[in-house]
């Protein structure tokens, strides 16, 4: 761009974030990776290759060339969006929905989240991000179309990490809700022609084994994950264990007072600290049911079936004690197998 386009960042020595994502669409990281792919793909037909493609989009500032993809009506406000979270839940919840609704957050700074327009106006253009996303995900398969090869390539399309998106109150990520820990799984064997939809419970921990017998390698025993099941039928169902670790440099984050002013009186800093750096322990079991273990006792516990917008926290509830119990179990058994190193700070027996 400096030097062909004439176009300059506004300081230092390279673009800002916002810079590149209010570039001209020719010149997005989106499109730049997708070319690059599809240049790599043509020079590449002869040769057996692994090419990764890491799109940075949807994620903030939350604007693109293709803001206006989504007319309002298109794009409704979540469902859970007014469950703001109350005294039963983990309160990291309720401290992010007060924090984004009172300053809008860093991520979205020129959205003004306390209206239901702003979060409208935010959503339609995350939606435009996915849709450029999938402009540059069309590209890099019809490349592989061209030279010949689509038929014998295994693809895998996923993703980090969701987004609230304003359910719960919430933007960005770091809760256990589904929005935050769902993300998109795709894969296409080598002459794949027909899918079907896996609805047991995986994870992307089970990738590298699946993709080793794609190749046709042996899968080494001391490797973590299964291979991905090509269908439901016959298929021992497992739970999946995600983990959230505790956040380092809260002492000095900005955040953490910026925080404080935006729930004042409802935290002070200790308590911001302390609710933000608890670890968490989540196993969704393939009967639907999901249980958060907080370290720190902020447990939650939502049947997914019954409940998919994750109202009602049944953790406290007596008559689920054995179900938490034989969680808490498979969790231990996960993190001995794991070496979790937060093992110790997780207790089957309150003392």
């Amino acid at each position: 761009m400096t030097n062909n386009q004439g176009i300059f960042p506004n300081s230092w020595d390279r673009f800002s974030r916002t810079e590149t994502a209010n570039l001209p669409k020719e010149f997005t990281q989106i499109d730049y990776l997708a070319e690059q792919a599809e240049r790599f793909i043509q020079e590449s037909p002869e040769e057996p290759f692994i090419l990764y493609i890491g799109f940075l989009e949807p994620h903030p500032p939350y604007t693109g060339p293709f803001n206006d993809f989504r007319s309002e009506i298109q794009v409704p406000l979540p469902a859970n969006f007014n469950d703001l979270c109350g005294s039963e839940r983990h309160p990291k919840n309720r401290l992010q929905a007060e924090y984004y609704r009172y300053f809008g957050g860093e991520a979205a700074e020129d959205f003004d989240l306390n209206t239901t327009k702003g979060w409208e106006d935010l959503i339609r253009r995350y939606h435009g991000m996915c849709h450029h996303v999938d402009q540059g995900v069309g590209r890099i398969i019809a490349a592989l179309h061209k030279a010949g090869i689509y038929d014998n390539t295994t693809i895998v399309y996923t993703s980090d990490h969701g987004d609230q998106m304003g359910s719960h109150g919430i933007l960005e990520k770091g809760v256990m809700f589904e929005e935050s820990i769902k993300i998109p799984l795709i894969v296409k064997a080598p002459g794949q022609n027909k899918g079907s939809v896996i609805t047991q419970p995986v994870s992307q921990i089970d990738l590298v084994p699946t993709l080793m017998e794609h190749l046709g390698k042996p899968v080494p025993d001391n490797l973590h994950g299964k291979i991905l099941p090509h269908t439901n039928d016959g298929i021992d169902s497992e739970s999946v264990v995600i983990e959230w670790n505790q956040q380092t440099g809260l002492e000095t984050d900005p955040w953490v007072t910026r925080c404080v002013e935006a729930i004042n009186p409802m935290a002070d800093a200790d308590r911001v600290r302390e609710v933000w750096s608890d670890r968490i322990r989540t196993i969704i079991q393939p009967d639907g049911w999901k249980y958060s273990w907080s370290e720190k006792g902020w447990d939650e516990l939502f049947n997914l079936k019954q409940d998919p917008n994750e109202f009602h926290n049944l953790a406290s509830d007596e008559q689920h004690s054995e179900l938490i119990l034989n969680s808490k179990k498979i969790i231990k058994e996960w993190q001995k197998e794991t070496s979790d190193p937060d093992a110790a700070k997780f207790k089957l027996i309150k003392t």
